[in-house]
């Protein structure tokens, strides 16, 4: 039973790594949408990415499945299946898998975060500029009502 919760997890890491990956992936071409104001894109980008989203759930909550299976089998509270005692357990082969699979997980994590803390600067941007605008026009006249 381990061995095989063992194999089921490594797979289940490289999956999150290629959601992860595909989604760093969008949210690059995401950012450049925002830059150019390319409002079809981003809508595009949006709902695959929602889809990636959805998927990358599904695949934590079959993780967390894994691990607590790992659990009961090694007898440990499953707060305890944590990547370092599971390589320890694992043979070598696996246990370069998942070693692998995380390293390249926190890199994609960390730069998701960047990429998506950049994005959210951008709209803040936009936001603040709407803003602005709204304010220099309240109560006056816009270009829109002025007779040119």
């Amino acid at each position: 039973m381990s061995t095989s919760a063992l194999a089921e997890l490594t797979r289940l890491l490289e999956e999150q790594v290629r959601i992860y990956r595909a989604l760093n992936e969008l949210a690059e071409r995401k950012e450049q949408a925002l830059r150019l104001a390319e409002v079809e894109t981003l809508d595009q980008l949006l709902k695959v990415e929602q889809a990636l989203v959805f998927e990358g759930g599904e695949l934590e909550r079959r993780r967390f499945e894994a691990q607590k299976k790992l659990a009961a089998a090694w007898g440990v509270p499953v707060e305890e299946v944590v990547l370092s005692a599971v390589t320890a357990r694992a043979d070598e082969v696996t246990a370069a898998r998942c070693r692998a699979a995380g390293e390249e997980l926190s890199a994609l994590l960390s730069s998701l975060k960047e990429r998506n803390a950049r994005c959210a600067s951008i709209i803040a941007g936009a936001l603040e500029l709407v803003k602005k605008t709204l304010e220099r026009t309240a109560g006056g006249l816009t270009l829109v009502d002025r007779r040119v």
